[in-house]
């Protein structure tokens, strides 16, 4: 199970000694809380995705097809439609799946490397965007029609569509030229979209079993709804936010100490900004409020933004993402004795690099900065 771990939070949040979890079981507006989420008729929890079977079904008969027939995958997306499909490249692509490039972006430096050593006649074109129109995507997606065109290939046999069932540009096109499609669902917001085909089908494609990932987002929305404040993970972790955000703690440095986990920092990094960013209240007033997001990466970071986290302004909350069970690695041998380098000696770099962390959390602890931890038992789809 993902554990949420703490040190030296509950005095830089005025918790009073409580834990968070204590804290939020003891809250008593969990059941209001949960009532106006609710309220707010978002799918992305609700059983249309998480338990359509007969949609994981099609996306899973679809990719064992493609894995068939497809060597590589090019998916042209941005935002919500590439930065869960990034977080599940990094942790499932291997040699044996195809090979995916993903395009978030319209500088030029990568539009022109789009189709770089890519044997067109075994690439799959995923086009995502929830609206069906969005510049970045479509704009790249006409290039794509060119090139296939140019080189004696039928579209329809290369590009699948990922968009809103109904309407939007890129449904016509569906229309017009018969793409296989998957839809998103109307009451989806694009940056919640992970769950939907914008991130099975990808997932499917590089081998992922999907229905464990679903079933994983079934456990962990059990969790977001229960009123026991020691069970709801997400409400101790809006609660402290909330708190340090009152203490001016207006930064979060998502602090990712597993390279597969990156990724994973740049996806809450917009689910963080796009959420928290507001110029208006629930009552119609101006408040000019959000928390800022920052993606920092262990160890790499330690040589680079630590100096500020540890002696620059006392503004941020850090949160560390790490992973219990991590790849083994080999031991050390020092072969000449020396006191500068003796405490390598008989150490593997998975213990370093753990012993790294836990001093940048001490480290933290000690100039009064606030920390938690995300802990990941390992990197399966249910996890």
């Amino acid at each position: 199970m993902i554990r949420l771990l703490y040190e030296n939070i509950f005095k830089i949040a005025d918790t009073d000694g409580c834990t968070p979890a204590e804290m939020a079981d003891q809250y008593p507006k969990i059941p209001q809380f949960l009532e106006n989420i609710h309220a707010q008729n978002q799918g992305f929890y609700s059983d249309e995705v998480l338990k359509n079977t007969k949609q994981q079904e099609e996306i899973m008969t679809f990719a064992k097809n493609a894995r068939e027939k497809f060597t590589h995958i090019v998916l042209i997306g941005i935002g919500g439609s590439a930065l869960g499909p990034f977080v599940l490249q990094d942790i499932f692509e291997s040699e044996h799946t195809p090979q995916m490039r993903i395009i978030d972006n319209l500088d030029p430096y990568v539009i022109s490397r789009m189709f770089e050593n890519l044997p067109l006649s075994t690439t799959l074109f995923l086009v995502i965007t929830k609206s069906g129109g969005t510049t970045e995507t479509i704009a790249p997606y006409f290039l794509v029609l060119q090139e296939l065109r140019a080189n004696g290939l039928d579209p329809k046999h290369h590009i699948v569509a990922i968009t809103d069932q109904n309407s939007g540009f890129l449904r016509s096109e569906v229309c017009k030229y018969g793409y296989a499609s998957f839809p998103i669902p109307e009451n989806v917001g694009g940056r919640f979209s992970v769950l939907t085909p914008v991130g099975l089908v990808p997932g499917a494609l590089l081998g992922m079993d999907i229905s464990s990932l679903l079933q994983g987002a079934e456990e962990m929305r059990s969790l977001f709804f229960s009123e026991d404040g020691k069970q709801n993970i997400p409400f101790q972790i809006a609660t402290l936010q909330y708190l340090l955000f009152q203490k001016r703690k207006t930064q979060q440095v998502l602090y990712s100490y597993a390279q597969p986990l990156l990724r994973c920092g740049d996806w809450i990094r917009q689910l963080t900004a796009e959420s928290t960013g507001k110029k208006w209240n629930n009552h119609g007033e101006k408040i000019y409020t959000g928390i800022t997001p920052i993606v920092a990466s262990g160890v790499t970071d330690h040589h680079s933004q630590n100096q500020l986290y540890m002696e620059g302004p006392n503004d941020k909350f850090i949160f560390f993402l790490t992973l219990l069970q991590t790849k083994q690695t080999p031991i050390l041998t020092i072969p000449e004795k020396d006191t500068r380098i003796d405490f390598l000696q008989g150490k593997s770099i998975a213990e370093i690099f753990k012993s790294e962390q836990k001093a940048c959390a001490d480290a933290l602890s000690e100039n009064n900065r606030p920390h938690i931890t995300l802990e990941f038992p390992n990197l399966s789809e249910k996890t």
